[in-house]
């Protein structure tokens, strides 16, 4: 089948685009499909529309469920027990530091953290876009775990990278930049973590169902020893390895007939 990776309204970066191109899938942002063919919607936000001619046509994540990974509080509603403390009104914050983390920000772009109630109070009164507020979290380890079809395909540890001098690099944007290093999809992690992310993603479905497909889940091992979510996203980044395990599920979902769910034509 003819695969689309239809992408959002996001900067993606050109190692991501040459990955995909390498691998032929068919990178657009188009509303119209005319062809048989599976639409990998990478956060993709706007409505699609199918020719008649189409007889065959896959869609994973529909347009108008995005939301449910891009905006950080509509996840956090459903997810509640598995983030840490969040709110949107300073006033409910008791304790410091927090971090402030933009409604629908990615990559890390614009989070602050902040150790006093006025330097919190004083950037959200500068700030015109929407923010929550997290308890921070002093970190120990992060992971990502890449799920299709309400299954972990790739498991990844999930590193800050930084400058000779210590200093974390930044994308030109000021995005954090990361490295990761693949556990494969059995990642030998213990099976209470299992039990927390199979927790996530069962709960993620309860109210998602299979409006989507395709996402990341980015997981906080706290210094504390206890898991936090971080976020949930349908527009990650992919790297060849992902690229190619994400292909082969997608190839043996659709020759075994498990994309029925996610047919729109």
């Amino acid at each position: 089948m003819r695969m689309y990776l239809r992408q959002g309204n996001i900067v993606f970066s050109r190692q991501f685009v040459d990955t995909l191109k390498q691998n032929d899938i068919i990178l657009t942002r188009k509303n119209h499909f005319k062809r048989n063919c599976i639409i990998i919607n990478h956060g993709n936000t706007t409505p699609l529309t199918i020719s008649k001619k189409a007889d065959k046509v896959y869609l994973l994540n529909k347009p108008d469920a995005i939301h449910w990974c891009s905006n950080k509080l509509h996840n956090y509603e459903i997810l509640k027990e598995y983030y840490p403390e969040t709110t949107t009104n300073q006033s409910d914050v008791q304790h410091y530091p927090v971090i402030a983390k933009p409604l629908h920000g990615h990559h890390g772009y614009g989070i602050k953290r902040f150790n006093y109630m006025r330097d919190l109070k004083n950037f959200l009164n500068k700030v015109k876009e929407k923010y929550i507020i997290q308890t921070f979290i002093p970190i120990k380890h992060e992971f990502r775990f890449n799920v299709i079809n309400r299954e972990v395909f790739q498991v990844s540890h999930k590193q800050r990278v930084y400058d000779n001098n210590g200093n974390p690099l930044k994308t030109d944007n000021g995005g954090m930049v990361f490295s990761y290093r693949s556990l494969g999809s059995n990642a030998k992690i213990s099976s209470k973590f299992w039990k927390y992310i199979n927790g996530v993603i069962e709960k993620f479905h309860n109210t998602v169902g299979y409006d989507l497909a395709d996402y990341c889940i980015d997981v906080i091992k706290g210094e504390d020893g206890k898991y936090y979510l971080s976020e949930m996203n349908s527009a990650y980044g992919i790297g060849q390895y992902t690229l190619e395990k994400l292909i082969d599920r997608i190839d043996a979902l659709y020759e075994n007939n498990h994309l029925e769910n996610y047919k729109v034509r």
